[in-house]
């Protein structure tokens, strides 16, 4: 099918980036109108898909129009164009840094407002809507620029929501793959957060590596004076299955 020149000029500025949003669109031809109807007339002419309201992935040259609509865009460009501050996190992260030992279906992306959450393509992107936007960095991937949670918070991240992950047993192996760490940054993430459970869960989990990760014992001495009589639990899909470790105020479970 023949393109008109608004779809050329679209297809050709974003075919490198394979995503486009309508104001990218719009930015290109200077109208908002005009930016919808190229959208819809490259998607009918099967040169892109519609994500979502405003949110384009934009097919292969030789995926088009034949077998346009089995593309799979990539899940971790797809997630960057979720929202404009964004970073993407939890699993996702390990993923990212080659630390996880598979890949999920759900991606998850931080971000200080609500988004709701995507189902495309037998992708689920997972929005996490949180009030502590810090701790990212840019990642180069693909020839472009992506926000993700620099090592430090990703090892906070992962082990504040471990449902997050594929569960305790990966984060033993995965966080020494991040390693070295700098646990002063891991310490003034956690105090940011100002959370109890959290300084457990992290001095437990972290001293219990300290092998793999050189955790200097003035991180655990801190995070000491953080906690108070409550007890948590490390990981509550195993509350059922758990030991009481005193020092940490933790429940924790006992293949660990």
């Amino acid at each position: 099918m023949i393109l008109t020149p608004s779809e050329q000029k679209v297809y050709r500025n974003f075919y490198q980036q394979q995503i486009f949003t309508l104001d990218g669109a719009r930015s290109v031809l200077g109208n908002y109108r005009t930016a919808i109807a190229t959208a819809r007339g490259l998607a009918s002419k099967g040169y892109c898909q519609r994500i979502k309201g405003g949110l384009y992935s934009v097919i292969p040259f030789e995926q088009t129009p034949d077998v346009g609509q089995q593309h799979l865009p990539d899940k971790y460009i797809v997630a960057s164009r979720m929202s404009k501050r964004y970073f993407l996190s939890h699993h996702t992260a390990l993923e990212m840094y080659g630390a996880a030992d598979a890949q999920f279906s759900t991606v998850y992306v931080t971000t200080p407002q609500r988004i709701p959450h995507l189902h495309h393509k037998g992708k689920s992107y997972l929005c996490v809507q949180s009030k502590h936007f810090f701790g990212f960095h840019e990642m180069e991937y693909n020839g472009q620029r992506i926000l993700v949670s620099d090592k430090e918070r990703t090892v906070v991240d992962c082990l504040r929501t471990i449902s997050y992950t594929k569960g305790l047993q990966e984060l033993l192996v995965a966080l020494p793959k991040l390693a070295p760490l700098n646990f002063e940054v891991v310490y003034q993430y956690i105090r940011k957060i100002n959370e109890v459970s959290l300084a457990a869960k992290a001095g437990f989990v972290l001293e219990s590596l300290q092998q793999e990760l050189h955790t200097p014992e003035w991180f655990g001495e801190r995070l000491r004076k953080m906690l108070t009589k409550k007890t948590y639990y490390l990981d509550q899909e195993k509350v059922g299955l758990s030991r009481h470790v005193k020092e940490w105020r933790l429940m924790v479970p006992k293949q660990v």
